[in-house]
């Protein structure tokens, strides 16, 4: 067994495998080939009788006779522009479908609160896997976790929406949707009070 081994040593028993199992397939081999994520096909063969097989673990998907497919990710950045004042916290919701948007974030990908350090303000998502996406920010400033509404249901609080559209009703998914890939500037979000 190499240092390479001892470091890059992957965890079979999550997918209900184990090296020795692999050793007797004749797969052992192919599995160590594959571990390093250099993109090499690992076939599992007709003569196992496995129809399909697949395993996942953080963005890898492996299934007979494929290559390696890794998700590909990286930071999104917003600005979040014309905040009228520095009081509660930045809710940021991404969400990858029209399901929730706009209001209900238990459904986004990404849900987070950001403390306010200036009427301009960059807020990092993390890592974000590349595809199409909303965004729907809100102004919490009493920090209630909610939009406070008026008596006719108009906002008083600060709401924006990627691709900053025009607010006269509620915003379709498709309307605010932007594709998130390789080397994106950081989104430019102005919010909006009413």
């Amino acid at each position: 067994m190499t240092f390479y081994d001892d470091l890059f040593r992957p965890d079979l028993s999550k997918f209900g495998l184990s090296r020795l199992g692999l050793s007797r397939l004749g797969l052992s081999r192919h599995w160590r080939l594959g571990q390093g994520l250099l993109g090499l096909s690992i076939s599992l063969g007709l003569s196992l009788g496995l129809a399909s097989l697949g395993l996942a673990s953080g963005g890898i998907v492996l299934t007979p006779g494929t290559s390696v497919a890794l998700t590909a990710a990286a930071d999104l950045n917003i600005d979040v522009t014309g905040l009228r004042n520095q009081k509660g916290v930045v809710c940021v919701a991404l969400f990858d479908g029209p399901a929730g948007f706009p209001a209900d974030g238990t459904k986004a990908v990404s849900n987070k609160c950001f403390k306010i350090g200036a009427t301009t303000q960059r807020v990092n998502l993390g890592q974000v896997r590349y595809g199409r996406y909303a965004l729907s920010i809100l102004h919490d400033e009493n920090e209630d976790q909610k939009l406070n509404t008026g008596f006719l249901g108009i906002p008083k609080e600060g709401i924006g929406f990627s691709k900053n559209p025009r607010i006269k009703r509620q915003l379709p998914f498709d309307e605010t949707s932007f594709e998130f890939a390789s080397g994106s500037a950081p989104l430019k979000v102005v919010m909006r009070y009413f």
